[in-house]
């Protein structure tokens, strides 16, 4: 097992790693685009979206670190890591981009379950998936080149969702049937996406690779990370960093429609970031190796 930790990832578990962060993404255009669907497509009110989300924030507060524990105490025939909450996600994200036969009240109690369901879903995909950086290698250099790969799946994912978007879900049919049928091409791109990226786990996950950890509490472990500083400071500064990505995902499609008076900007925006983004990408494996992490957090 240490021989296999230890060495560096070949080419081939860079692009799966890389791969899995395509499907992580296109599980984020529920984040992006959720709320705006509700509104302006479900039609309901926008105090009570906000406050539907606000709730879904603090219940991610519990749910995370509960399915955190989970999967390091899960133990399959195909290792600890690989699962098939992949299919829960997709179901869960379809269910967001349908509009039920309900009136305002019953799309409320629906939305509000369905959101609940997609939290715990995506928290099933994304946790596994990002514990496998460091079960890839320990080596420092290779995580953050894993780091790399990672963010560059998204920004290309998160290039491809916004140029095709508007344009995918008017040729579907527009409305509520063709931002459903939109979500459903979204999934045929990332189920396998989902199962390249577990088949090029299996040399480092597979039973018996991973030791699992006497059983805690979720309290014991909450207790455990509140003792160790340097995680306190970089727990408060990734909530830091999804303050404004959170207020820039719910707001710019809203901006665009009612302020600019054209989503298509959406489009541009997407065209334009991507060679800016990338950029920032390759450069900083390259900066963290001449500057301290610390130092570098404190800039951005």
């Amino acid at each position: 097992m240490d021989n296999r930790r230890r060495r560096n990832p070949t080419i081939q578990e860079y692009a799966a790693y890389g791969i899995g962060g395509i499907f992580i993404n296109l599980g984020i255009i529920a984040e992006q685009f959720g709320m705006y669907y509700m509104t302006n497509v479900a039609l309901l009110p926008s105090a009570v979206v906000g406050f539907m989300l606000m709730f879904i924030t603090l219940f991610d507060a519990v749910n995370d670190p509960i399915i955190g524990g989970m999967a390091d105490r899960c133990n399959t025939r195909m290792g600890k890591y690989h699962h098939l909450g992949a299919f829960f996600l997709c179901i869960t994200t379809v269910l967001r981009f349908t509009v039920p036969p309900l009136g305002t009240g019953g799309k409320v109690v629906y939305y509000r379950i369905i959101m609940m369901l997609y939290s715990v879903s995506f928290t099933m995909c994304c946790v596994p998936w990002q514990a496998m950086c460091s079960i890839l290698t320990r080596d420092y250099k290779a995580r953050n080149l894993l780091l790399t790969v990672r963010l560059t799946a998204g920004v290309l994912t998160g290039t491809v969702i916004g140029v095709a978007l508007l344009r995918g879900v008017e040729r579907l049919g527009g409305w509520a049937a063709g931002w459903q049928r939109f979500i459903l091409v979204v999934w045929c791109i990332g189920l396998p996406a989902f199962f390249i990226c577990q088949q090029g786990m299996r040399f480092v996950d597979y039973p018996g690779s991973i030791p699992t950890h006497p059983r805690r509490t979720v309290f014991h472990h909450l207790l455990q990370l509140a003792k160790n500083r340097p995680v306190v400071c970089v727990c408060a500064a990734i909530s830091l960093s999804f303050l404004p990505q959170t207020i820039n995902n719910v707001s710019s499609m809203y901006y665009y429609e009612y302020v600019l008076g054209d989503t298509s900007v959406l489009e541009l925006t997407a065209i334009y970031s991507l060679p800016i983004s990338l950029a920032c990408n390759f450069v900083i494996p390259f900066v963290l190796e001449r500057m301290d992490k610390r130092h570098l957090l404190l800039v951005a």
